[in-house]
């Protein structure tokens, strides 16, 4: 019995020792890889987290270091990223959700999170790391965040909430039943600076304007908290806070509808260029063929004349005189 689980317990330790990082990415050969020390375990595990490595990087260009987090989807891996982005850090252009300082570039992509040090990535790296990477998923990221007002906004103070643990952390003051994940609501959170402090934000959105209506009542219950609703949104300024000062914050949190038309991607067939070119390989496919059963006619008529010593078209033709009888 033992024997024959034998090879089974061998496929799970392989697979739990599977590498994430690529052993070679271009000319930069790796190290060892070795797996992250994760702090604030039930955190990870609400933003879906599903792996981590670590390693250096060494080639002709230099040396890095390289780590990644590997999240479920990408709204996980943008929800760590705003937990986990340096607050220094300035606004980097190498991808959407991207940040930078002197000596580290750190950014999301699809479901994964990317810290390197030491050295930046070059055109062709990155492209090599991402198809190496095992379980990568690119899906949308969610709208949320753009909510979210840009004025006197406290610089990395954005945080997604995704459920009681994120909640917890980033928004305390607001219990997990108003809320009301289960209802598949989700949330955004910020700092911002005003003239009797700073100013405690967060926004909830709800997949209809029923459940956000159903929602209000919940969010003024809290205690010196003051909520707005607009459409599927609810918007929460936390206490303490001047109240004038969070109305002039809520003033700033607008939903805006927008309408998605759903256009078909042009394929081979609507492509003109393409359709001649089709058209024109066909037409000489076509003359290779009417060539090639001429030539093979032919061969055989000399062929059997050879043998025969006669020619086809000098056949006596068979008559069976049917208007005799």
């Amino acid at each position: 019995m033992l024997r024959r689980l034998a090879p089974l317990f061998l496929c799970i330790v392989i697979a739990a020792r599977a590498d994430i990082l690529p052993e070679q990415i271009l000319d930069f050969k790796r190290g060892e890889e070795t797996p992250v020390k994760i702090e604030n375990r039930a955190l990870w595990d609400e933003f879906g987290y599903d792996g981590s490595a670590q390693a250096s990087y060494s080639g002709p260009g230099g040396n890095f270091q390289l780590t990644v987090w590997r999240l479920k989807d990408s709204t996980g891996a943008m929800a760590a990223f705003h937990w986990l982005k340096p607050p220094q850090a300035a606004a980097s252009k190498f991808e959407k959700l991207a940040v930078e300082t002197p000596e580290s570039l750190f950014f999301a992509f699809g479901n994964y999170l990317f810290r390197y040090d030491g050295r930046p990535p070059k055109s062709g790296e990155f492209d090599r790391l991402i198809a190496a990477l095992p379980k990568l998923e690119k899906g949308a990221l969610p709208s949320l965040p753009g909510v979210l007002p840009s004025k006197n906004r406290v610089s990395a103070s954005e945080r997604y909430i995704l459920g009681p643990v994120s909640l917890a952390a980033f928004a305390p003051s607001i219990p997990p039943s108003a809320a009301a994940f289960s209802a598949g609501g989700e949330g955004v959170a910020g700092r911002f600076r005003a003239a009797s402090g700073e100013l405690n934000l967060a926004i909830f959105a709800y997949p209809t304007h029923h459940i956000a209506r159903e929602r209000l009542p919940d969010f003024q219950k809290i205690p010196g908290a003051v909520v707005k609703r607009s459409g599927p949104l609810v918007a929460v300024v936390l206490p303490p806070a001047d109240r004038d000062d969070a109305e002039r914050l809520l003033a700033e949190v607008r939903y805006e509808a927008t309408v998605t038309f759903s256009q078909p991607v042009p394929g081979q067939e609507q492509n003109v260029g393409k359709l001649i070119l089709a058209i024109f390989i066909l037409c000489g496919l076509l003359l290779l063929f009417a060539a090639g059963a001429g030539f093979a006619v032919g061969g055989f008529r000399v062929l059997f004349r050879k043998i025969t010593g006669r020619d086809i078209d000098n056949q006596e033709m068979i008559v069976l005189h049917l208007d005799d009888k």
